[in-house]
């Protein structure tokens, strides 16, 4: 997880997974990332001697608080990982106001 300026964003190593086997999801302020492959492809040629079927499944949550923007989590997956980016809220009144102060 990477603190930005202005936004928080998280990248998570997802090799041999394809796009459609990962979701994510926001529930109750918790961000959850979760993903299953089953990688048992047919084979048409039936005279192997091994063969492997590779499994996998994992799942990851994030406890998101009240600064974040979960309303706009974009989310980008490229050769294996994925990226969310969360925007941080920042409240009106935390603009920098400057005001005279009278000296008596």
């Amino acid at each position: 997880m990477i603190n930005h300026e202005d936004f928080i964003e998280i990248e998570a190593a997802i090799p041999g997974m394809d796009r459609s086997d990962i979701d994510v999801e926001i529930t109750d302020s918790v961000l959850t990332i979760q993903g299953n492959s089953n990688q048992n492809t047919k084979i048409s040629d039936e005279q192997y001697v091994k063969r492997e079927i590779k499994r996998s499944a994992f799942k990851s949550s994030f406890a998101l608080n009240d600064n974040l923007d979960s309303e706009n989590i974009s989310a980008s997956f490229d050769k294996g990982i994925l990226t969310l980016g969360i925007p941080k809220i920042i409240p009106d009144n935390a603009k920098p106001v400057t005001r005279k102060i009278k000296i008596s």
